[in-house]
């Protein structure tokens, strides 16, 4: 997969957050080099930036020694200048589907940047060989849901959050299996 960088103006928000700094993508496939990506950035994570990305409250360090265990078979980092700010996570699960998840930075959300990790670990998830991806998340994480309702995800609320499972396009254009097509959207 074939990822180069791209110059992401702030349009969402103004200043300095969004910035006008070129935003690379960059895809990490196996254990070791994924291990790194998610170590350097969940250590820059807030507590609440971690509670959504694990899905329950976890302290910095707790987190720091997940990324240390994990397995990862995809890592998308989103770079702006040298520094990742946000991460695509996917893994193998025993039936072959993969688990996603996505997390940015906290003074970097709201950028569009969630958005291009989904779409790039939606891809790299269709050319790793991936059928399918499921998708926790928590009810008050709106612009995850309307992506995933957008994708065409088949949605399960239930106590806790939302579970979302998204088949990958086998028809569409490699670099964008999750973008919304035109007989899903009827379904929406």
């Amino acid at each position: 997969m074939h990822m180069s960088p791209v110059t992401s103006p702030s349009t969402s928000l103004p200043g300095p957050v969004c910035g006008t700094l070129p935003v690379t993508l960059s895809l990490h496939r196996g254990s070791e080099a994924g291990r790194s990506v998610l170590m350097d950035h969940y250590a820059r994570l807030d507590a609440e930036t971690l509670r959504a990305r694990f899905y329950c409250p976890i302290s910095g360090s707790a987190a720091l020694r997940m990324a240390a265990r994990s397995r990862p078979d995809v890592v998308i980092a989103l770079s702006l200048g040298t520094t990742v700010r946000g991460v695509c996570e996917v893994y193998r699960l025993s039936d072959g589907r993969g688990e996603m998840a996505l997390s940015t930075e906290q003074g970097f959300q709201g950028c569009g940047f969630g958005r291009q990790l989904f779409e790039a670990g939606c891809s790299a998830a269709q050319e790793a060989g991936f059928p399918s991806l499921v998708i926790h998340a928590a009810r008050d994480r709106h612009a995850i849901l309307h992506m995933l309702r957008k994708a065409g995800a088949t949605m399960n609320t239930h106590s806790d959050g939302v579970t979302a499972h998204l088949t990958l396009s086998r028809s569409g254009p490699p670099e964008s299996p999750c973008a919304p097509m035109a007989h899903r959207s009827a379904h929406l």
